[in-house]
């Protein structure tokens, strides 16, 4: 007889803790290959979740439950019986309430983790073929880059691929790379590199252009810039880009916000329009999330 797969429900609402609660759920499931379903309490929050789980690969059931109370939760995980509940620390749901009118039901509730307890938890689990295989390539790719390529540096860059791969495959990725995902990002990727070599470019000839005038139009600042990326690795590009860009500094990330340091106020004009950000959005979500507004400057 077929063991009974792991059912795990997360409970989330519109809040900054909704993609940490749909991790920690995901994540559940990651050693146990089970299935999924997210609870929410309208279609902007069932959207907002859907974006997330097709950007991370992962498959999950997505509902609506109305009115959103804990009477009307507690009919829905009784009649499912899930395994495990996750609860978004946000969502108008007392877990010790939860766990007492589920008493009856094998359900362990949980909120979710901390960013910390999450990484402990990835260093814990062995590294997927996925994970390796990308970071090896990427690792690889780049070693060959940096010369010319002969005998000994195909060796002794596939040595430190190896190395590169096993030490940084668990902390790299929170889900497993997919071709149906890498591959169109990789294909906008071309698109953005030479945009972001332009904006650069032009940046530079502006500098100048400041740093000989004689009245030396500088005026330093830093601005809080709120923006609507999506993950870890989609923040980090945009901060980097920023950073490239002469004149802006990304001095500090958030989960909503970027804190930049600019130096004139065309710099700060820049930032306010968002056309950055917007073709970050484009490489990781294509041209639906790229038209979302973004890069305001919160005054």
């Amino acid at each position: 007889m077929a063991e009974r797969p792991v059912r795990v429900a997360a409970i989330v609402t519109d809040s900054s803790s909704l993609d940490e609660t749909v991790i920690e759920a995901s994540q559940r499931l990651d050693d146990e290959r089970g299935i999924a379903t997210v609870l929410c309490p309208d279609r902007a929050v069932a959207s907002r979740v859907q974006t997330v789980v097709n950007n991370h690969g992962w498959e999950a059931a997505v509902e609506i439950v109305s009115p959103f109370s804990v009477e009307r939760l507690t009919t829905r995980l009784l009649t499912e019986r899930p395994d495990v509940v996750v609860v978004d620390p946000a969502a108008p749901v007392a877990i010790a309430d939860l766990r007492s009118r589920t008493a009856d039901a094998p359900i362990r509730v949980y909120p979710p983790s901390s960013a910390h307890a999450r990484r402990r938890r990835r260093l814990r689990r062995a590294p997927g073929l996925a994970q390796g295989v990308t970071i090896f390539g990427l690792a690889f790719a780049f070693y060959l880059l940096l010369g010319h390529v002969n005998a000994f540096d195909v060796v002794t860059g596939i040595a430190c691929a190896a190395a590169v791969a096993r030490l940084l495959s668990r902390v790299t990725f929170t889900a497993a790379p997919t071709v149906q995902r890498t591959l169109p990002r990789l294909a906008r990727a071309t698109l953005f590199v030479p945009y972001l070599v332009w904006e650069i470019a032009k940046a530079n000839l502006w500098l100048a252009v400041v740093l000989v005038d004689p009245r030396l139009p500088i005026d330093p600042s830093v601005e809080n810039v709120a923006i609507e990326a999506e993950s870890s690795l989609e923040r980090a590009v945009l901060a980097n880009s920023i950073t490239l860009t002469p004149g802006t500094v990304a001095v500090d990330v958030g989960e909503s916000s970027l804190v930049v340091h600019t130096l004139t106020a065309s710099a700060r004009g820049a930032l306010r329009d968002g056309t950055l950000e917007r073709a970050v959005r484009f490489v990781f979500g294509g041209r639906q999330r790229a038209r979302a507004n973004g890069g305001r400057v919160d005054e």
